[in-house]
């Protein structure tokens, strides 16, 4: 018997496009390591510079702006650990700016934080999901460290202010982060440099592509000199 299947649940994950699932095919031909001199991984380099060039384009970034990590959960768990302690250690800062309707991997993390002393300050929305400016902006100070604001709700559709809160972070000196999983490829107006959070050192953003888990972290200049693993070099030598 067959059975008509509607899927819909493409918030959390899609099916593969035909023109993914082609390039995939093609990839896997490729296995030489990108870091090697050899002509498989000059290969492998330069289709790992193809791939970071479009990720760029399709955001409004450059190239070299670009980050791989495993998931949208890895480059949101990088910012708010590493990159929260870099800032941390440095200027003193200690509290974290976000709202209450975030991706598990930020509202998690931000909670298991204040088990190590870090403030965190959330922010409510409204009964449409967008966030109350009035309580983002008191919630400001020279305390604040980073402010995370999804840029759009994977439940209900929402798109939230962005440029709106990043105003007001770096207003106080903030650092301003963005998980956009649900906005790359579907918002037009996804150019992190025409929005407020284009400075080299005040934006990250995470996102996913159809088919598969790619994410990024945006200005890889404020990440900090300390890598997670012990291990030969990676992603042109990034520490990450």
């Amino acid at each position: 018997m067959n059975e008509r299947i509607v899927y819909m649940d493409n918030n959390a994950t899609t099916p593969i496009a035909p023109e993914v699932k082609e390039v995939i095919l093609q990839t896997l031909d490729i296995y030489g390591n990108a870091s090697s001199m050899h002509g498989p991984g000059r290969l492998a380099s330069a289709a790992v510079s193809q791939s970071r060039g479009k990720v760029a384009s399709l955001i409004g970034a450059q190239p070299e702006e670009i980050v791989f990590t495993g998931g949208g959960s890895e480059s949101n768990n990088t910012v708010l650990n590493l990159v929260f302690s870099d800032i941390f250690n440095n200027t003193g800062r200690n509290r974290i700016v976000t709202t209450r309707i975030e991706h598990p991997s930020i509202y998690e993390t931000v909670q298991t934080l204040t088990d190590k002393g870090i403030e965190v300050t959330f922010i409510d929305v409204d009964g449409q999901g967008n966030l109350k400016m009035d309580d983002m902006a008191a919630a400001m100070g020279d305390d604040v460290a980073i402010v995370s604001v999804m840029m759009a709700n994977n439940e209900i559709g929402t798109i939230l202010d962005v440029s709106g809160a990043a105003r007001l972070a770096h207003a106080c000196g903030a650092l301003m982060h963005t998980d956009a999983v649900q906005a790359v490829g579907r918002s037009p107006s996804m150019s992190v440099s025409s929005m407020s959070i284009s400075s080299p050192s005040q934006a990250i953003n995470s996102m996913r592509r159809r088919g598969s888990e790619l994410s990024i972290s945006r200005r890889h200049s404020i990440l900090p000199p300390h890598p997670r693993w012990s291990s030969g070099s990676r992603q042109e030598s990034r520490d990450l």
